[in-house]
């Protein structure tokens, strides 16, 4: 609350005083103001001063009946609903007075404070215009300095703070935030707290202020090293046991680091204390949601899924578990020490509470370390563009870049080794590239990889974030082909604290501009003509869609296959070959509408729709290869299931398909008694006889006139 409202006249010896903790003293001096100002716009900040947010409401909106063209009135209210999470109505307030003044200065640093923890948000272009204005204007530098530390660009934010940090007289309000981010730089660089001289001027200046503390665990969670977090957030609260803030923040990292009953006290301490926090809300009845779901456990694995959906992904998960310990981990000279944990949620709102704390958040899949939480396939369809497969294969990588390197690794070195993970070893493996990743390189929008981070933390433009993702991932296939165990070297240097230059320079004994080069040639040599004829790929592919829309088979498959042959590797959402098989089996061309749906699958293509029509066409192992990429995309799909365990059983493979109908019968079929069936057929074929009676006898109870169910039994007791 402290600063909700500074103005630089009354109020100002107040947040003094509140900065340096002497309670008697800026509780008295905030009532003194209220007691004795004629000025609202003072009383009100004197009332939200001593938290008293309900009157500090009431005389800002007294203060603008008075005065409608108020803009700093407008600023400093909007200030008060940001301290209690209305962003809505603080923005709102904002633009009102960007409204009367489009060049106010004010408004516009509110809102790039409002808009700081929005990653994709303008805030970088506030700051920006702000200090062309004004270059030594103090909040907007704190702000630059801020953002520079999270993409760790420290030669260029700790010269900011430090000519703050040398201005006589600074007020508090300033020298106080730009001695904690100075201080977290400092930690940030490997400083001990023993060592750390800003930190000790914090503490002098009030030993009670866990704020300080708060904000390097910020920094921390950013690079997600979430255990030092944790120990910096319980400082701060054991310094403050009311920064609620703080409370709420140390419970969601609880969460990530798998300590759910201490997640749960502080998160609870924290709604005690600001119950209008929506994250700490939505947090606390997730864990509610979390005691429904079943665990599953392994030597590798502590699995949590709703509790009707575990026996249909529980063996999917520990296969994938497994095989990164067994041939993933060692790929990069890593060896687990212990079992991961994989939470996979029914609904996306759960799993983004999960992650941030909100719903709504775009990503699927999040990975803290030994913790892994992600969209289940009843959370996101395929057609919704979420193959759950490789996304679970994409965060196992991460568990096992973030502990080679004791997550320490950079953001965009993590994501470019799971998205090669994905691309070269993943269940869907695939060589293709999406059309926004090949516009931005025509349009020279790629970064230099020695910045590629930054198109991770703070985007530049629409889209950039899965850029640098698909960017990332070019990047560590051709370290992986070019430079003999190239990952895992450059692991070994960022798990000694080196940063992304020395990672590339001493894991590979070349420059970051190599790597830059290397790629470029990549690209020119592969995607140089398929670039070229984006707008006649997109042109054909639309056209596709228009037949569809309009039932015009033959040219939907004519304009499709056209798009097909200026990209063949292109198997990412809404790819045309999924157009040309389906109008293909609609004009009854079997033969070709098979040849492009077998091309599809083996690019790594894996439309449930495409694979099921194929699989129709096949026989043998190539129909039970499509079978079983049909069951893993769409794992709770009955009929998917049913129909690789009658493949399994056509190959004579009884003890895999008992496995396949358990599933059927747990998915809760709508004939119960024919799932009992098929599994008792299974279980009798892999020579499990006193089990496959067991399933006739229930098959039996629900229809006891199953004619092949009583032949089945006697057949058993003969």
């Amino acid at each position: 609350m402290i600063g909700a409202v500074l103005l630089a006249s009354v109020l100002g010896a107040c947040v003094d005083l509140q900065l340096r903790g002497d309670n008697d003293a800026w509780r008295n001096c905030y009532v003194e103001v209220i007691n004795s100002s004629e000025n609202p716009v003072e009383v009100a900040g004197a009332y939200a001063g001593i938290g008293n947010r309900q009157a500090a409401n009431d005389w800002f909106r007294r203060a603008l009946e008075t005065q409608p063209d108020d803009i700093a009135a407008r600023v400093q209210w909007g200030r008060l609903f940001a301290s209690v999470h209305q962003e809505a109505d603080a923005e709102a307030l904002y633009q009102e007075a960007l409204e009367l003044d489009p060049e106010s200065f004010a408004a516009r640093l509110a809102l790039a404070e409002l808009y700081l923890d929005r990653f994709d948000g303008p805030t970088a272009a506030l700051v920006t215009s702000l200090l062309e204005e004004q270059p030594q204007a103090p909040r907007p530098l704190l702000l630059r300095a801020r953002m520079l530390l999270e993409v760790g660009d420290y030669a260029a934010a700790d010269p900011l703070l430090e000519s703050l940090l040398v201005v006589p007289d600074q007020p508090l309000a300033v020298r106080l935030p730009a001695l904690n981010l100075r201080s977290a730089s400092a930690q940030l660089q490997g400083v001990a707290a023993a060592d750390n001289v800003w930190l000790a001027e914090i503490r002098a200046l009030n030993p009670n202020y866990g704020e300080a503390d708060a904000l390097g665990a910020h920094f921390y969670v950013i690079t997600r090293r979430y255990l030092e977090a944790v120990e910096l957030l319980e400082e701060a609260v054991t310094r403050d046991p009311t920064l609620w803030q703080a409370q709420s923040e140390l419970g969601q990292n609880l969460l990530r680091i798998n300590r759910l009953e201490d997640a749960r006290r502080h998160l609870q301490l924290a709604y005690d204390g600001d119950p209008y926090n929506a994250i700490t809300v939505n947090t606390l009845r997730l864990l509610d949601t979390l005691e429904g779901y079943t665990v599953v456990r392994d030597d590798h694995l502590l699995l949590r899924t709703p509790q009707a959906q575990s026996a249909a992904l529980a063996p999917y998960v520990s296969a994938f578990a497994r095989k990164t310990v067994e041939t993933m981990a060692p790929r990069y000279d890593y060896s687990f020490e212990r079992p991961m944990v994989i939470e996979l949620f029914e609904h996306h709102d759960d799993f983004a509470v999960r992650t941030a704390g909100l719903p709504g958040i775009g990503i699927l899949g999040a990975a803290f370390g030994d913790v892994v939480v992600m969209n289940g396939p009843a959370a996101k369809s395929f057609s919704e563009g979420f193959d759950w497969a490789s996304a679970l294969w994409h965060e196992m990588a991460h568990v096992v870049t973030l502990n080679a390197t004791d997550n320490l690794v950079s953001r965009w070195f993590s994501e470019g080794v799971s998205v090669f993970e994905e691309w070269r070893f993943g269940p869907s493996a695939r060589s293709s590239l999406p059309l926004s990743f090949l516009e931005a390189w025509r349009d020279g929008k790629l970064l230099p990889v020695a910045k590629l981070d930054e198109g991770f933390i703070r985007p530049g433009y629409e889209g950039q974030i899965m850029v640098s993702y698909v960017q990332a991932g070019v990047v560590c296939m051709l370290i992986a082909d070019n430079y003999h165990n190239g990952i895992a070297k450059m692991l070994e240097v960022f798990r000694a604290g080196g940063d992304s230059q020395a990672a590339i320079t001493e894991g590979l004994g070349v420059s970051p501009a190599v790597l830059d080069e290397l790629l470029n040639d990549y690209l020119d040599e592969r995607y140089q003509d398929i670039a070229a004829a984006l707008k006649e790929f997109r042109d054909h592919a639309s056209a596709a869609q228009q037949a569809a829309q309009a039932s015009d088979w033959s040219v939907s498959a004519l304009e499709a296959e056209a798009a097909v042959a200026l990209y063949p590797d292109y198997v990412e959402p809404g790819s045309p070959y999924v157009n040309a098989v389906l109008a293909l089996d609609k004009t009854g061309d079997l033969q070709r509408m098979t040849q492009l749906a077998q091309g599809y699958f083996d690019a790594g293509g894996r439309d449930p729709e495409v694979l099921k029509l194929l699989a129709e066409q096949l026989s043998g192992e190539p129909a039970l290869a499509v079978q079983r990429s049909l069951a893993l995309t769409v794992p709770l799909q009955i009929e998917a299931r049913a129909a690789l365990a009658d493949g399994l059983m056509a190959a004579q493979q009884a003890d895999e398909a008992v496995g396949e109908y358990a599933v059927v019968l747990a998915l809760d079929p709508y004939d119960r008694a024919a799932a009992h069936y098929q599994l008792a057929t299974a279980l009798a074929a892999s020579g499990k006889v006193a089990q496959a009676q067991q399933q006739v006898l229930l098959a039996l109870e629900i229809a006891p006139r199953y004619s092949e169910a009583l032949s089945l039994l006697v057949k058993l007791q003969e």
